[in-house]
């Protein structure tokens, strides 16, 4: 360690109202606003265990937009990022709402540019705070002026993809009489969320609280589909998360008939917990590895990934030529006879990809194809060997 602290921002200005979380590595994840600009902001860094910075040097910026952001909060995502958020001004200068930004563990911020809006009700809405839903999301609770002459108490959860789960502008917490103040959250080990509150419904104040059902959908970590040949060695390598964190899950996959077996019968499975998968290599074709999983309030959800076993790699693997849509530096091109292509390479968003055929040096056919997605620099499409049947040839 070093005498003294280590400088996390020291930009011009005025840094202050600083806020952390683990980033599950030793390290924390540090999240204060901001006066370095034309206006408070919101700046984020992650410190290692070391001390080190793991961010672009006095943060990286989690918010710029208009006027004043100020206050924020944070709890980790699990993943190695953070949930971040705040109170925000954004619109008038005066009234104030809350704004949520995910920012993963290479400090790219994951939703809308400038946060997602948790609520932009009439009035203000302030003293945000959240903790983690325990599967990549959050659920966060905020003390609310929209009901003229009285302040309560909302909440608003956001899933692991920023998307909202309830009613704009978020549920009532407590609407009692008078006001309602300083909302606190922590997350329950039965599931759900406990939100505390100073509460004046007497005329004096009190402590009350409340639990908050979450009845999240167990999701995955949706792993790509495999292209691979009989000598492969691959695995399917899921990860199950859920607010609970437990349940059951097991493997379903189609044989060369398409009859469907069960592959692992019903297994228990934690959150965030691996489940490695083995591929059954004994047979060419494409197949569905389908995981069926529950969490214990008995929600199911469920997730396919096709895997498709050749002999071997084509030998003549085609050069890829972008057309106007778009450009890209691609690598490999793989093409079984089943009908799944797959590109790998630097693609950009580009809708039609064209295949040179090429053999001893020369370009024996060509044939154009609609990639139907771009992911981690895969792009799929499908095809097959008949395509490239009957095609303009050139020399």
């Amino acid at each position: 360690s070093t005498a003294n602290g280590t400088a996390i921002c020291t930009a011009a200005y005025t840094q202050r109202y600083v806020q952390l979380c683990s980033d599950g590595a030793g390290g924390a994840i540090i999240t204060w606003d901001d006066s370095r600009g034309t206006s408070r902001d919101i700046y984020a860094q992650r410190v290692n265990s070391s001390g080190g910075m793991e961010w672009t040097g006095n943060g990286i910026a989690i918010t710029t937009e208009n006027n004043l952001q100020v206050s924020p909060q944070l709890c980790s995502d699990g993943a190695g990022g953070a949930i971040i958020t705040w109170d925000d001004r954004r619109v008038d200068g005066i009234s104030t709402d809350i704004y949520v930004q995910r920012v993963n563990s290479s400090g790219g911020v994951e939703w809308a540019a400038n946060g997602t809006a948790i609520c932009t009700a009439t009035d203000n809405q302030y003293y945000v705070q959240l903790c983690s839903d325990g599967a990549g999301g959050a659920i966060i609770t905020w003390e609310d002026y929209r009901t003229s002459g009285t302040v309560d108490i909302y909440a608003q959860i956001v899933s692991s993809d920023g998307n909202i789960k309830r009613a704009t502008d978020g549920m009532v917490i407590c609407n009692a009489g008078n006001n309602q103040r300083f909302p606190q959250i922590c997350k329950a080990s039965l599931g759900g969320t406990i939100i505390s509150w100073q509460d004046y419904r007497d005329g004096n104040w009190d402590v009350y609280a409340q639990l908050m059902s979450l009845d999240i959908f167990p999701t995955s970590n949706c792993p790509e589909d495999i292209i691979t040949t009989t000598s492969g060695s691959e695995t399917i390598d899921w990860v199950l998360y859920d607010d609970i964190g437990s349940g059951q899950y097991k493997v379903w996959v189609n044989d060369s008939d398409d009859n469907f077996h069960i592959w692992i019968d019903w297994t228990l499975w934690t959150n965030n917990s691996h489940i490695i998968v083995p591929i059954n290599y004994n047979f060419l074709g494409t197949f569905n590895y389908t995981i069926e999983y529950n969490d214990s309030r008995n929600q199911f959800s469920s997730d396919t990934v096709m895997v498709t076993i050749v002999s071997s790699k084509p030998s003549e693997s085609p050069n890829i030529f972008m057309g106007p849509q778009g450009t890209g530096d691609i690598s490999e091109f793989l093409l079984s006879p089943f009908g799944l292509g797959i590109i790998i390479g630097i693609i950009t968003a580009f809708s039609i990809m064209t295949a040179i055929l090429i053999k001893n040096n020369k370009i024996i056919k060509e044939n154009s194809k609609k990639i139907k997605e771009v992911h981690n620099n895969i792009g799929k499409i499908t095809s097959s060997k008949a395509d490239f049947k009957n095609t303009k040839k050139r020399s």
